[in-house]
């Protein structure tokens, strides 16, 4: 799961649900997700809205950037983890939208692929 949060940074549990599970998934991504977050793989922060309980959204922490040049993925030297969280909205609601196109596109591309 950390390597799919490599292919989308400030990714929510929807998105992800979407990109790489089955429909009715999200409480087990949740779930996962929250595992990762206790171990210090990836990090969670509040998506901010006028809600009063916010949706979160992920992104690598250090530990999980570390994972992933361990199993030779090129990744940013220049990354650190503390800036990663803690957004903008502006960048956010950026980084949601665009998701939503990679999402949407990565989707169309496999129902291509596998059309006869």
């Amino acid at each position: 799961m950390i390597g799919m949060l490599f292919d989308v940074l400030d990714v929510t549990t929807e998105q992800l649900t979407r990109l790489h599970y089955k429909a009715g998934m999200l409480k087990t991504v949740s779930k996962r997700l929250k595992v990762l977050v206790d171990n210090g793989y990836i990090q969670a922060d509040c998506i901010p809205t006028k809600l009063f309980k916010s949706p979160y959204y992920y992104t690598l922490a250090a530990k999980g950037m570390r994972d992933q040049e361990g199993i030779g993925l090129d990744t940013d030297t220049s990354f650190r983890a503390s800036k990663e969280v803690s957004e903008s909205y502006l960048h956010l609601r950026l980084a949601m939208e665009l998701n939503d196109v990679l999402i949407a596109a990565t989707t169309c591309r496999g129902m291509l692929l596998s059309a006869p």
